[in-house]
């Protein structure tokens, strides 16, 4: 190459003629590419797109959500319940209310993790699943706490048939079942927050496209390089 662009010059000082005029500029601009793609090279010249670029989601935060959700309504919810019962209280509010903060945090809680991950299928349906859980687990409970007690909750003057005493065992049969439909469904939306956390990172992570010179020695050719990463 470089005997044929002297040849070239050569021609060119002695007597310039159309395919010596051809030929060095086509050496020229050879020269030329290969320089610009060692100077691309050295000083890594990339030209770069970013797609989607969202805050990525932490496991940690989504079990905080998870677990504070729960158990700070729980938490509040049952101190009202337990100070009603102890002042005696004539209205059923303070009760009820107590019963309802408990209630948001027990069936709700747990999901939050996956509604922090935007997965709100999943947060509904545990939702569901524990509703169910808790009104069976609910009903076993008053079953065997009121079952003898031909008024029922009558403290509050309210009359109820309650359970009566061949209707215990299946109290018990309904305090089993919804504790048990209930801790499931806890557990696995606790055990299942790490991969709502990395679906939503794995569907928002950054794409990266790259463009970069480069020459190809053996079509003798100048070309560019497109990479992407996930």
């Amino acid at each position: 190459m470089e005997r044929k662009y002297l040849n070239n010059v050569v021609q060119f000082l002695c007597g310039p003629t159309f395919t010596a005029w051809h030929d060095l500029i086509k050496d020229m601009f050879k020269v030329l590419s290969l320089t610009v793609c060692l100077i691309a090279g050295t000083f890594q010249m990339t030209f770069a797109q970013r797609i989607h670029p969202q805050e990525l989601k932490s496991t940690a935060t989504a079990v905080k959500y998870s677990v504070y959700g729960t158990a700070i309504p729980i938490v509040v919810g049952g101190t009202i319940f337990f100070a009603s019962i102890a002042a005696n209280a004539e209205e059923p509010d303070p009760f009820l209310a107590g019963i309802m903060i408990g209630s948001l945090g027990a069936v709700g809680g747990p999901g939050l993790g996956h509604a922090y991950a935007e997965r709100w299928g999943r947060f509904a349906l545990g939702g569901a699943i524990r509703t169910v859980g808790a009104f069976f687990l609910a009903s076993g409970i008053m079953g065997l706490l009121w079952g003898d007690d031909p008024s029922g909750m009558g403290h509050w003057g309210e009359s109820s048939e309650g359970y009566s005493g061949d209707e215990r065992p299946l109290a018990v049969l309904l305090l089993m079942g919804g504790g048990a439909i209930y801790l499931w469904s806890t557990i696995h939306d606790f055990k299942s927050l790490d991969t709502s956390v990395e679906q939503y990172n794995q569907k928002h992570k950054d794409v990266t496209i790259s463009i970069s010179p480069t020459y190809y020695a053996y079509k003798n050719a100048l070309g560019i390089v497109v990479s992407v990463q996930f």
